[in-house]
């Protein structure tokens, strides 16, 4: 009888029910039964206690949080050049009356972020229960809010997230973090094959401080040079990953006593890490990929007419909770190959480079204007054209906005890189493609916030001070390198002047 009484027979009309009020009740109180990664194209734990997992169909993002909590969550996509909070674009979620509920919402400064006027994210399942608050949502990678969201990009996207103790959406402490994650294309490989050189703190005690700044230099080595150095890998130490923010990489030139005082060791005490650091080449900052050079060029080292002599690392140590105890031995692992490419690339600085702006930053003003212009005359001492690839700005604690305008044949062809939301703590190089020709001028911005200060900043090398640097790293390496093009003062004459100068 079963075989022909169908969905009528007891145990099919009971399993039939059952399934249909499980699904009902999900439906109505919006909670899922569980997320399945299989469903995803990518997963990573952004920390100890977050777990991402995501891809994209149809033009659209999809999301899964998974979250040792049982209170809020949120997840952001980045300003594009710094990766701080400022900028970013949010989607938070709770429960609320036992129900999961989603936000979209827009950071313009470190504190609560705002509700979009316009919701873009759709909310697919979520969950709290046993620790664990579990979401699934999505939105269109480019998404129609264009004055408060951010686009869902190829390539490298900032990524934020922050999670609190309870479903009050209040201030998350120290259950944060900034990283940056490929979400669509693919990640860069590092030619593992290769030699290297690794620039590590060695059992650094890191001070029960909330934010350090530690410096160890490596002497480049000569014999059997030359090399070219192609890639550069984070060496993160798993049990400081918290604590470690953020490293920039510096070409330095010798002599230098402070280079002699950091080899084989690591310091933070007194040091005005710029002097004698003619660029910047590599940055980092937690969840990026390695950096992989392009294939035709590397920064060539290891010969007797190189002025590339140390390279001088910068950590910056994140210790918001102030604990004791962090010793630590992270730093960067240097690829390298004696087989020279096609192109040497080299460090171009404009803006300010040698810090010789004489004026004072006011205290109190909200927005400093200041302006500096590599002149046309300038680059027409260039023997050829080059090509920009990664762009990496610099200023300091009171900045606030930055960017680089190209001109040609008197008109403006674009903005090479642009940050409005700078953070001093999220220095990182910007992947630029670009050529500068002869004649081709450049004016740099530089922006400044004094609010919280009652004294005059001056431009100078400690983080206190200020600066105004775009290093753009390009190829082929122009005779000379490593050059300059911006400010300069002319003391006999008590002018400033745009030219075009090597560094010394």
């Amino acid at each position: 009888q079963n075989g022909t009484c169908g969905f009528l027979c007891p145990k099919n009309y009971i399993n039939v029910v059952m399934e249909k009020i499980v699904i009902l009740l999900v439906a109505l109180i919006g909670l899922s039964l569980g997320l399945d990664p299989t469903k995803y194209a990518a997963s990573k734990w952004l920390s100890p206690s977050y777990q991402i997992h995501w891809k994209v169909a149809d033009g659209k993002f999809y999301l899964g949080l998974q979250v040792n909590t049982t209170g809020w969550v949120g997840f952001g996509i980045g300003e594009p050049t710094s990766g701080s909070m400022p900028g970013s674009d949010i989607v938070t979620a709770t429960v609320i009356d036992g129900k999961m509920t989603i936000s979209d919402r827009y950071a313009l400064e470190k504190s609560r972020p705002s509700e979009d006027q316009k919701q873009d994210w759709t909310l697919i399942s979520g969950s709290q229960e046993n620790g664990l608050t579990t979401v699934e949502l999505s939105r269109k990678m480019v998404s129609d809010d264009r004055d408060q969201d951010r686009d869902i990009v190829t390539g490298e996207n900032r990524i934020i997230f922050a999670y609190g103790t309870t479903n009050d959406f209040q201030y998350h402490s120290s259950n944060r973090g900034a990283t940056v994650l490929t979400l669509v294309g693919e990640e860069p490989v590092l030619p593992t094959e290769l030699p290297y050189w690794e620039l590590k703190s060695t059992n650094f005690s890191s001070p029960p401080m909330v934010t350090t700044y530690a410096y160890t230099s490596l002497r480049l080595p000569f014999a059997d040079g030359p090399f070219h150095m192609i890639a550069f890998e984070p060496i993160i130490e798993e049990v400081n990953a918290q604590y470690v923010h953020h490293f920039v990489l510096y070409f330095c030139s010798s002599p230098n006593p402070m280079f002699l005082h950091f080899e084989n060791r690591t310091d933070y005490k007194g040091v005005q890490h710029d002097r004698g650091c003619t660029g910047q080449i590599w940055g980092w900052a937690p969840g990026m990929a390695s950096y992989v050079m392009p294939d035709i060029a590397g920064f060539r080292v290891g010969s007797d007419d190189d002025d590339y002599k140390y390279l001088l690392l910068q950590t910056h140590y994140d210790n918001p909770a102030k604990f004791q105890g962090i010793f630590d031995n992270s730093g960067v692992r240097i690829y390298y190959t004696k087989n020279l490419r096609q192109h040497d690339a080299a460090v171009l600085a404009l803006g300010d480079p040698y810090v010789n702006n004489q004026k004072l930053i006011p205290p109190g003003v909200s927005d400093f204007h200041v302006e500096y212009e590599c002149i046309p005359d300038a680059t027409l001492k260039m023997p050829y054209d080059i090509q920009i690839f990664t762009s990496f700005f610099h200023m300091h604690q009171s900045g606030k906005q930055m960017w680089t305008t190209q001109w040609r044949d008197g008109k403006k062809i674009q903005e090479t890189n642009r940050v409005d939301f700078w953070d001093f703590g999220f220095q990182q190089g910007t992947p630029v493609n670009f050529t500068i020709r002869r004649g081709d001028r450049f004016n740099t911005h530089c922006v400044y916030d004094t609010r919280g200060r009652s004294e005059s900043t001056r431009f100078g090398p400690a983080s206190q001070d200020e600066m105004c640097i775009d290093f753009l790293n390009y190829y082929p390496r122009l005779p000379g390198s490593p050059h300059a093009c911006g400010y300069s003062w002319n003391r006999q004459n008590n002018v400033s002047v745009s030219i075009w100068y090597r560094s010394t």
